[in-house]
């Protein structure tokens, strides 16, 4: 439930260089596209991404994405335990199915998206510029567990996109 492009834009706050300097520009990404052009995609392509991610030698995985899905046991949170169990560090966004306005891909649902569920795993929540948190961001509780365990500027972020354009949407 998290918006199209929004692994390009985080790729771009991470390493991006040029008009748009990301926070780590010397930083080496390993690009693994698991959606669609559309933003979907099933939740085997996500886990072959991550498995491949971890083969790579990935220090760190992002992920981008999320379903609004309450269930915390499903082959999907499993490759991420994997994936942290091998040593990855796996962050991952809470989604936008906030209680303020969550995001229309959300069907009714209101709470932390699966993968961000994932107990070990980093979720990250979206902050405005105020610092208050974003209408559409997830939280909520796993188990004992409260997440988002972070959150960041989210709303209005200038980040690079192909083509040398910039984006200023929520992520």
């Amino acid at each position: 439930s998290c918006g199209i492009g929004n692994g390009t834009q985080i790729a771009g706050i991470i390493a991006g260089s040029g008009k748009v300097q990301g926070i780590a520009p010397e930083a080496m990404l390993l690009n693994g596209k698991v959606l669609n052009d559309s933003g979907s995609g099933t939740a085997s392509s996500v886990i072959a991404g991550i498995n491949w991610a971890v083969e790579q030698g990935a220090d760190v995985i992002n992920l981008s994405l999320g379903a609004p899905i309450a269930e915390d046991d499903t082959p999907f949170n499993q490759a991420v335990r994997d994936a942290i169990a091998q040593g990855v560090v796996v962050v991952v966004a809470a989604g936008n199915c906030g209680s303020g306005c969550a995001s229309s891909g959300c069907n009714g649902f209101v709470g932390i998206t699966m993968p961000g569920n994932t107990k070990e795993a980093i979720t990250v929540g979206a902050v405005d510029a105020s610092s208050n948190a974003a209408c559409f961001s997830s939280n909520g509780t796993i188990g004992l567990e409260i997440k988002p365990d972070v959150s960041a500027p989210g709303v209005a972020i200038v980040s690079s996109v192909p083509g040398g354009t910039e984006s200023k949407t929520g992520t």
